[in-house]
């Protein structure tokens, strides 16, 4: 929508945060009303029916008025007015506290279980002390919290690592079979041996496949390693490749440990053409030390350093360097036992850049979005270009569709299509990074501070935990 009333767009913001479904805003003869849309899938039709319920509306001045409810509930209705006018609450279930009702496993997450979660997410080698005095309870108990977690969630400990300062540049790749599909244990075993393959799985929809790839930022490697990757994958099946660069803003791909392989090649030789490590570039030694975390971010620097018979302390030394040096964003963790229903693909391309550029803060919210999930709202978000738009992976829980989702961003942001791509059906190689990280840290809360969309404010220093 174009010139909304500033006082309107902030209502709107706070409401999308209090409610905790998706509700979108329609403007009917210059009011704005506030609706929250359901969604299900009617097997006799084979389509999406779309159910829309009026919540109420805001004034220009920004003041909310709730639906009114029906004649037969006066007495209720009367007695809100009286709390609401001496300084009370109202909270219903879709507000900030539930009422009691049958709770699904995905739902019962508790606040300190998912502040733990982003604490190990943004430093997974985090400190028993340093973690205890942000929950403000003993070394002891914080110790016991991690491990019924990694328990729980079947958490693994892995470096998250800045691909794009090493010299590398993802691509996404969609493949559709024409006649026939290569069967599933060999589509794996396949991709498997393909070092620059960090994930594939099957998807539904327009597509069969989907990877992601991860190659060389000189434009004649990865021509010529592309060209060698569609001619040796199911060489035997008649496919169509599409192939796009991306630029992830949100979460990241795990790294495969076959890549080392290919990162080798980074490794800095001294030469007389070469006497001292040009950008990108590697030690022997770091190369090392983020082989051993991307296999396990939670290995004792003891360990590391007798592995690579390093002098004691030289892998410690060696981390906080590629800390420093931004060759390493951080040890993160990922959710490998997540009650997902499954993660949907969905593209956004611009239509007009100029009208969702005055809609860009809506999206930007919404990716930080808090969740009640172990998990962020979405797993993973990228910039796509040719056409200019955004490749989202987003995560769907029981109580949510992702038809639903899409029927609320669509109405909510102009100038830009929403699409459901496909579904995730059957992961093959690599994972997504499921994790619940800071969003203080991300590209979007900065962007929305810088447009002063949202006030900025201190963040955690969680590298020296």
């Amino acid at each position: 929508m174009e010139n909304i009333p500033a006082a309107v767009s902030k209502t709107y913001s706070r409401l999308r945060k209090e409610y905790r479904f998706y509700i979108s805003m329609k403007r009917i003869k210059g009011r704005y009303y506030i609706y929250h849309a359901t969604s299900k899938w009617n097997k006799q039709f084979k389509k999406v029916e779309v159910k829309s319920e009026y919540l109420g509306r805001i004034g220009e001045d920004g003041s909310y008025i709730k639906k009114k409810l029906q004649s037969g509930n006066k007495i209720l209705e009367n007695a809100i007015d009286i709390i609401e006018n001496r300084g009370g609450k109202i909270v219903w279930g879709n507000g900030e506290v539930d009422y009691q009702q049958p709770q699904i496993e995905e739902q019962s997450t508790d606040p300190s279980e998912l502040k733990l979660l982003t604490i190990l997410s943004m430093n997974g080698r985090a400190k028993a002390t340093s973690i205890a005095k942000l929950l403000n309870i003993t070394p002891q108990a914080a110790y016991r919290k991690v491990k019924q977690l990694e328990k729980k969630y079947q958490i693994r400990y892995l470096a998250e690592i800045n691909t794009d300062k090493l010299g590398f540049l993802w691509f996404v790749a969609f493949i559709k079979f024409h006649d026939s599909t290569p069967p599933m244990n060999k589509i794996k075993e396949t991709l498997e041996n393909h070092p620059l393959i960090q994930f594939g799985a099957m998807v539904s929809g327009a597509y069969d496949l989907i990877l992601y790839l991860l190659l060389d930022t000189s434009s004649f490697v990865q021509w010529e390693r592309l060209e060698n990757l569609r001619a040796t994958v199911f060489p035997d099946f008649s496919a169509t490749w599409y192939i796009k660069s991306i630029v992830p803003v949100y979460s990241f791909i795990p790294i495969r440990d076959i890549f080392f392989k290919v990162l080798g090649e980074k490794v800095w030789k001294r030469t007389l053409e070469n006497p001292r490590p040009r950008l990108g570039e590697l030690l022997q030694r770091e190369y090392r030390v983020l082989k051993s975390l991307n296999s396990n971010g939670n290995r004792t620097f003891q360990d590391i350093d007798k592995e690579n018979n390093f002098a004691a302390g030289t892998s410690r030394h060696i981390y906080y360097n590629l800390l420093e040096e931004e060759k390493l964003n951080r040890v993160t963790i990922s959710l490998n036992n997540v009650p997902l229903a499954y993660n949907s693909i969905i593209t956004m391309e611009l239509d007009n850049s100029r009208i969702f550029d005055k809609n860009r803060n809506i999206l930007r919210f919404d990716i930080i979005r808090e969740t009640d999930k172990p998990t962020n709202e979405y797993t993973m978000v990228s910039d796509i270009s040719d056409p200019d738009g955004v490749l989202f992976i987003k995560p769907i829980y029981k109580d949510k569709s992702a038809e639903e989702y899409i029927e609320w961003i669509s109405s909510s942001i102009e100038g830009a299509r929403f699409t459901k791509v496909g579904i995730i059906t059957k992961v093959l190689i690599g994972n997504f990074c499921y994790r619940r990280f800071d969003n203080t840290y991300t590209i979007q809360y900065g962007n929305l501070v810088k447009t002063k969309a949202l006030q900025g404010k201190e963040k955690i220093r969680y590298a020296y935990l």
